[in-house]
């Protein structure tokens, strides 16, 4: 990390103070931040990511001052110029000559952001093997993977892990009174990002118009009540699952309308300075989020968007470099953020909000034929807010060392950015961030929020959360939580603790499609413990096909919390099998029976009571993956059941026992 000392001795961003009854705001902010920030202000925090869609041109936003020449020579037709009226700004003179970077000379208000000590430009972030599909890409971002085969395979987001870990059991008994707010808020998407989705159940996000009272005025629109029955098929699921979104959506509804209607901006002129060059979606955006926060809503993480960066032709205008598609992005990500950050200034919480840009992918170090550049690899991130630690993370890539048109190396795997604010900004727990996927970040936290930030009246804040304000943090500490198949085809599952606090015990939960899980063991947990302790037990007849495990942790008093999902796939090539599962197991009214079956064939799913009467029984037609068989059992009698999955596997008369269980019915 190299960066400037900054002492404010003036206010950032060229802002007068803002007067409250004759007594400047600023004044009083300096009192009240002579101390650590407190957990329940922590708890008022919230990240605003930024997603530069299409793959920024990172070479063309920062300019290595050091390596110009070589840059130069790359992009003959298409360079920043280093001299002149549109020669690139020179960010930092403080720094170290090899360490100099040069910004597009469209961004000018993010060098006042710099200069005012809001901005922190991260050099050469990627991830190993850069996948350069925008689809494959984006998805890897915001799942938290990487282009290993599992990591490539995520299906939830490190958002909605996250968000999950913290606000369990959601959307049950959300909202309530100490969480009114959606939990994370989008825009510019009809549809939730992939970012937000979870283990199971709808996305832990919602999205939005620019203008919630038009989501207000959708939802409560949308008809009628959800059908009393659901269609046992896949289009049933389909149809539950947007019965949720639904319900999820209605619930927040009329908060946010609260909270747009009781918030305001400083800064509505300046959202809408659209320079003659068409119309800035970011602004409204933003403009949005400011003014949501400031209305009282307490969302944890937005996510925002700004589109275009697929700069393959014309990226630039003929001799002028700093004109161009290229260049009217970049003023458009500039003049918003610097906007949206006086905005918070204006409204007094700044010192809530910090804000992390991010692409899928950099672009080729050399230029193409088209005045344009094609997919590349690393790129900067750049980070913003009044808590930020100001100045330059790593240094200019090597232009001398490439390999082919791309850099050969990169400093910083962008899950490092984000472990980093989720910890030192947003206070997540390490259980937390084991639950996020991201532990194996935590050891390589970055300098990026603020741990000395000295105020205009010379006053030090440290801006640095305690992960102990993390109120949801699990009370084990889990190392581990893994599953192995062994030659006997049984699965091994095996978890690690290196605390536990008040714990009562651990809950196997087994699943056939990562969504419904049922109770498999219960293990006795520790009590309380502050060492390393290790659990597994055996899943002796695991489903065929993959079977997903989950981690239950149940205190003495009843609350509990997920750890961790795991899976295993079990491959049956030459074997026809399938495996029923039932819950809830009590039941009273209602059965549901889950086949999960490795071929199509026919079935038929029994009951017998303890003197062998069969009691119930129903044909089913059995597809290949997973089945759902709902059953009315209200009028049979309290007791213990026997219950059995049969099949015809060879295509004759003869039935085949593939699966039993034991049912009681209260």
């Amino acid at each position: 990390m190299k960066r400037r000392n900054f002492l404010k001795s003036t206010l950032p961003l060229g802002l007068t103070p803002l007067m409250l009854n004759g007594i400047p705001v600023r004044s009083m902010a300096t009192t009240l931040m002579s101390q650590n920030f407190s957990c329940e202000e922590i708890g008022d925090r919230a990240m605003v990511i930024v997603q530069l869609h299409g793959g920024n041109d990172g070479i063309n936003t920062v300019i290595p001052v050091d390596q110009y020449s070589l840059y130069a020579n790359l992009r003959p037709n298409i360079r920043i110029q280093d001299s002149g009226a549109n020669g690139y700004i020179s960010l930092d003179n403080t720094l170290a000559v090899a360490d100099q970077i040069g910004l597009n000379p469209r961004m000018t208000d993010l060098k006042a952001m710099y200069d005012g000590g809001f901005l922190n430009v991260i050099q050469g972030v990627n991830y190993s093997n850069n996948n350069k599909s925008h689809f494959q890409s984006s998805n890897i971002w915001v799942t938290g993977g990487d282009s290993t085969p599992t990591g490539q395979a995520k299906k939830t987001g490190w958002m909605g892990r996250y968000l999950d870990a913290t606000f369990p059991n959601y959307p049950v008994n959300y909202p309530n009174s100490d969480m009114e707010d959606p939990i994370g808020l989008e825009f510019g998407s009809k549809t939730v990002s992939l970012g937000f989705h979870r283990q199971s159940g709808v996305p832990i996000g919602l999205t939005l118009s620019n203008d919630p009272t038009d989501f207000y005025d959708m939802v409560s629109g949308i008809g009628g009540v959800a059908p009393s029955t659901i269609p046992t098929n896949r289009y049933g699921e389909e149809m539950q699952y947007l019965i949720d979104v639904q319900q999820s959506s209605n619930s927040y509804g009329q908060r946010l309308n609260d909270c747009y209607n009781a918030g305001s901006n400083t800064q509505s002129y300046q959202y809408n300075d659209i320079d003659g060059t068409g119309w800035n979606e970011l602004s409204p955006q933003l403009e949005t989020v400011a003014r949501l926060i400031s209305g009282g809503c307490r969302t944890k993480i937005f996510l925002v968007r700004l589109g275009g960066f697929d700069t393959h032709t014309n990226q630039v205008v003929g001799s002028n470099t700093a004109l161009g598609h290229h260049a009217q992005r970049l003023y458009f990500l500039s003049n918003a953020l610097r906007t949206f950050q006086d905005d918070l200034v204006g409204l007094g919480i700044a010192d809530r909000v910090m804000t992390v840009t991010f692409s899928e992918f950099g672009r080729q170090v050399g230029e193409n034929n088209n005045l344009g550049t094609d997919h590349g690899t690393l790129a900067p991130m750049m980070v913003m807010g009044r808590g930020v630690t100001p100045g330059v993370t790593g240094t200019n890539p090597d232009y001398a060392n490439l390999n082919g048109n791309d850099f050969s190396s990169f400093q910083y795997d962008y899950r490092q950015i984000f472990t980093t604010l989720l910890q030192d900004w947003l206070g997540a727990s390490d259980s937390s961030l084991t639950y996020t996927e991201f532990d194996p970040f935590v050891s390589q936290k970055l300098d990026l929020v603020n741990g000395n930030y000295v105020d205009s009246m010379g006053s030090s804040v440290n801006f640095i959360a305690d992960p102990s304000c993390d109120v949801a943090s699990f009370p084990v500490g889990l190392t581990y939580f893994e599953a192995e198949l062994d030659d006997l085809q049984r699965v091994e599952l095996r978890w690690g603790t290196s605390s536990e606090l008040n714990n009562d015990y651990f809950e196997i939960e087994r699943s056939a499609d990562g969504r419904v899980f049922q109770p498999m063991e219960r293990i006795k947990g520790a009590g309380n413990s502050n060492s390393d302790l290790s659990y597994k037990t055996m899943d002796e007849d695991p489903l065929p096909g993959v079977s997903y495990y989950r981690l239950k942790q149940v205190d003495l008093d009843g609350t509990f919390n997920y750890e961790g999902i795991v899976s295993v796939r079990i491959e049956l090539e030459d074997e026809i099998t399938a495996k029923a599962f039932a819950y809830p197991n009590p039941a009273s009214d209602e059965l549901h029976i889950q086949i999960s079956s490795n071929e199509d064939l026919p079935g038929v799913v029994r009951m017998f009571n303890l003197s062998g009467q069969l009691v119930k029984q129903e044909n089913v037609r059995i597809r290949k993956g997973v089945n759902t068989l709902d059953w009315q059992i209200a009028g049979l009698k309290p007791g213990i059941y026997f219950c059995e999955l049969v099949a015809n596997v060879n295509n004759r008369y003869d039935y085949k026992r593939l699966s039993s269980w034991k049912q009681q019915i209260i």
